[in-house]
């Protein structure tokens, strides 16, 4: 029987069998309230490995649910597994989370949004860094995580790279974004990001004057949205190296996806913050 109070195994091989050893560890935890920091990233599982690890997640929340501060799960496949995920975090999973990383977790929309909601009923007073990079995430979960990011005072970095986000997320996001008072770093590389989200981000540059870095290169900012930026943020912006300086912003307003929010209910974004920057944004 263990006893851990920390538990870090990453970067390694062990694939869908070390998930199910994994599952073991954490079965044998007999000592509530011990486990604060867990780690099981970059182990190549699959979604059929990364099911053992949610059923341990969820086997053990009487055990570390409450005294668990730091999670990172990063590199895992949670595809098929992401609403038994969610379920956790409904149930009480990380409701003292410090820092969280869920990035290149395949979770998807829905179970974002999930995990958000549930987050922002518990943790989000406390929470200080949360990744969710590489998640095949739209601007469908956006409202969502701009209701977690409004109740997290003190975060300090915020990961959304390798995701499907457009420009219309960094819209769904700006009531979020302009009460983080304390966030140091963003992070929107590879985002499908164009000149209205890139403009978005420069109006928002005044509420994000901690920023110490931003990180949007692999998008498709013009020339000028991209000395926007650069005016707005100037060292803080990381160059631009893999930007498509001649792409065409095709998420434009009339052509966006339509987004979903008939069950956000208070996810859903303030209107007359998002109205007052789109009209910003239009007048530009």
């Amino acid at each position: 029987m263990y006893q851990l109070s920390r538990i870090h195994f990453f970067n390694n091989m062990s694939g869908d069998v070390g998930c199910e050893h994994f599952k073991r560890i954490l079965d044998s935890q007999t000592t509530k309230g011990k486990l604060t920091d867990m780690r099981f990233s970059g182990t190549r599982a699959s979604s059929n490995g990364s099911v053992h690890i949610v059923d341990g997640l969820t086997a053990g929340l009487p055990l570390f649910a409450e005294s668990l501060l730091h999670l990172d799960l990063n590199d895992n496949t949670f595809s098929t597994a992401g609403p038994a995920l969610a379920a956790a975090f409904t149930n009480g999973l990380g409701k003292n989370l410090v820092t969280l990383n869920l990035g290149e977790c395949s979770m998807g929309d829905d179970t974002v949004k999930t995990i958000c909601r549930a987050l922002a009923k518990t943790s989000a007073h406390q929470l200080t860094k949360l990744e969710l990079g590489g998640n095949e995430l739209t601007a469908q979960s956006m409202r969502a995580l701009s209701s977690l990011l409004s109740k997290s005072p003190l975060l300090t970095a915020l990961g959304l790279s390798e995701n499907e986000l457009s420009s219309s997320s960094i819209i769904e996001l700006t009531p979020g974004l302009k009460t983080l008072t304390k966030l140091t770093k963003l992070g929107l590389d590879c985002t499908e990001l164009g000149d209205r989200g890139g403009t978005a981000l420069a109006l928002l540059q005044p509420a994000l004057s901690s920023l110490a870095t931003l990180e949007c290169d692999g998008n498709m900012f013009t020339v000028g949205v991209h000395m926007k930026l650069g005016a707005a943020f100037g060292d803080t912006l990381i160059e631009l190296e893999d930007n498509d300086f001649d792409g065409k912003d095709d998420d434009d307003e009339e052509n966006d996806e339509e987004i979903d929010d008939s069950d956000d209910g208070e996810d859903a974004a303030p209107d007359a913050c998002v109205d007052e920057l789109s009209a910003a944004i239009g007048n530009l």
